[in-house]
């Protein structure tokens, strides 16, 4: 009842919403059977390895993989979480629910928030020297199928979120595959798991700084696995993965990649002339009109004015309840 009321109070009153209600599952006491269940499974788990893991604990909503609809970045995990921080995690998980972009999201798309559920996945952690996602296929143009993968040294935090710089890799859907482009991007800080914070940031030594994420060999491996599972599910596919401290290479999940219609830019760009500026990743392919407003930081995003044209300097999916 509260998402609804609120689709009429604007985006302030969205984020004031999203802050309320979060606040408010965070500090709930869990029921007895729900906290039985989790403390019990992880004991039996414990038995069963010989030791207490970390674990991921990672979101799951009903509707995050409906047809024509993707929450990819938009929900929340809790990664490297040790025993006496399992209950708090799971309900920082149930709040990700309602985050602002999440809610904007299911509003615009007609998706009721009390025919939707969260379900939680406690899964064994992998510390992870380097992860990333691959796309069979490219967001944005349906007709380039290539395999696009990105990359970051340290856990996947920052490819998922897009807070930071990563490497692309573009890898031939066609045999023999070949790696067809191969860009490095200069790594200052990682994400790595830590006993006492559970992820900590640290900074990557000098020598460091400019190696791949991915030799070309493990992409190619990768890009293999990719068009396994996109052959096996039947579409393209967005897979996440990570590379382990043995050298391992782990599928962490793969969901169907959203793609947009293929726009001609070509004849677009004949018919308007040159562009005054280029560059940058397109997030929201189409065409509009209206002031450019740069968002830096949260207060921007609080004063987004209606009908602007949003820019960021990384793509952060938290901003997505800011556009139309």
């Amino acid at each position: 009842r509260l998402t609804v009321a609120a689709e009429s109070d604007g985006l302030d009153g969205l984020f004031v919403l999203s802050s309320r209600i979060r606040q408010a599952i965070v500090a709930a006491e869990l029921p007895g059977e729900v906290r039985e269940a989790i403390e019990s499974a992880y004991d039996e788990l414990c038995h069963r390895l010989g030791s207490e893991p970390a674990l991921a604990v990672r979101s799951s909503a009903l509707d995050e993989d409906a047809a024509g609809v993707s929450f990819a970045g938009q929900y929340h995990s809790v990664l490297n979480v040790r025993r006496g921080q399992l209950l708090s995690a799971y309900r920082e998980v149930i709040a990700g629910m309602y985050t602002a972009q999440a809610i904007e999201y299911r509003q615009q798309r007609g998706l009721r928030d009390d025919s939707n559920r969260m379900c939680v996945g406690f899964l064994t952690m992998i510390d992870g020297r380097s992860g990333g996602v691959a796309y069979t296929g490219d967001p944005v143009n349906p007709g380039d199928r290539d395999v696009r993968i990105s990359a970051s040294l340290g856990l996947p935090v920052v490819v998922v979120d897009g807070r930071l710089p990563t490497d692309t890799v573009v890898v031939s859907r066609d045999e023999p595959r070949r790696v067809l482009e191969h860009s490095v991007a200069t790594t200052e800080w990682r994400h790595v798991c830590d006993p006492q914070e559970g992820v900590a940031r640290e900074q990557v030594p000098e020598a460091e700084r400019r190696a791949p994420a991915l030799t070309a060999e493990q992409a190619l491996s990768l890009a293999d696995q990719a068009l396994r599972l996109e052959a096996h599910f039947g579409s393209p596919q967005d897979v996440e993965w990570v590379l382990d401290r043995e050298g391992r290479l782990l599928v962490l999940q793969s969901r169907p990649l959203q793609q947009v219609a293929r726009v001609d830019r070509e004849s677009a760009r004949r018919e308007a002339g040159e562009p005054m500026l280029g560059g940058g990743l397109c997030v929201s392919p189409g065409v509009a009109a209206g002031p450019v407003y740069w968002v830096r930081r949260e207060s921007d995003a609080m004063a987004f004015p209606e009908g602007a044209v949003l820019v960021l300097p990384q793509p952060l999916p938290r901003y997505a309840a800011l556009l139309g």
